[in-house]
């Protein structure tokens, strides 16, 4: 079971892991085994080249299934691949936490995670609608790229602030109820689906996402919002829109890892 095997040329000594990769994948193939490769993004959040392009070619021919997170990236992989393409949920797993700390500042919305270019926070403070709002905006996340640090913090002010740090999870949930709305401003043709929007649902937040990938699948199951443009956040944000707490414990119920792993065992069988 394959998962992001497509980046790893991206990361420390990444043109020999990608080597080790393909001598891997042939031992596999060699052995008679089954390749599952979990297609979490449509194209590797780092961008593409000829190593990224050249695996996800052997894969799309050799895998024996493969299994996205969104039914826009199940599309798209079905006119490339040769063998089953599914579409499966995210898994998500309960997070107990109960001396979670209340004494965290209220915002409108919560951007939380790792500071990355594809997630489309500065652009999202650069829109004049974002900055006339008004809206109570808090940012946690730890942000390794200097540049785009900098330029995020430029746009803050008494309304909108950054803190380039790792939240615990006792934090997380103590800051996601006091937020109206948890946004993933993400950018791009990229991104597919997102574990920290599950950990969202699951901790009792409202995710506000673009309309497309697994933000757009999961608000037709009725467990986030979605914008097409700028403008609908300050919309939704004003509205105060949540979602019902019957429709997020039955979601989290239905799509357990358990399920999750009963399902690949009998598309395995």
């Amino acid at each position: 079971v394959l998962n992001w095997i497509e980046s790893a040329v991206f990361m420390k000594f990444g043109l020999l892991k990608y080597l080790l990769a393909l001598l891997s994948l042939a031992l596999i193939r060699y052995r008679k085994k089954k390749i599952v490769w979990m297609l979490h993004n449509i194209h590797p959040h780092q961008g593409e080249n000829w190593v990224t392009r050249a695996t996800e070619r052997y894969l799309y021919r050799h895998a024996d299934l493969i299994v996205t997170h969104s039914q826009e990236a199940a599309k798209y992989a079905r006119v490339r691949a040769k063998c089953d393409v599914i579409y499966a949920c995210h898994p998500i797993e309960k997070i107990k936490i109960d001396d979670y700390q209340e004494s965290v500042t209220p915002c409108d919305i919560l951007i939380w995670g790792t500071v990355l270019p594809y997630k489309g926070i500065y652009e999202l403070l650069c829109q004049e609608c974002i900055k006339a709002s008004g809206l109570r905006i808090r940012i946690i996340g730890v942000c390794k790229d200097r540049t785009l640090e900098d330029k995020i913090n430029s746009r803050c002010n008494d309304k909108i602030t950054y803190e380039n740090r790792k939240i615990s999870f006792s934090e997380l949930k103590a800051s996601i109820i006091n937020s109206r709305h948890v946004l993933f401003p993400y950018v791009g043709t990229s991104v597919s689906s997102s574990g920290a929007l599950m950990d969202t649902i699951v901790m009792g937040g409202t995710p506000v996402g673009p309309n497309i990938g697994a933000f757009h699948d999961l608000n037709e199951e009725g467990v986030c919002l979605t914008y097409n443009d700028y403008p609908e956040i300050v919309n939704l944000a004003k509205n105060k829109t949540g979602i019902k707490e019957e429709k997020r414990n039955s979601f989290i119920s239905q799509n357990s890892w358990k399920s999750f792993a009963q399902m690949l065992y009998q598309k395995l069988k």
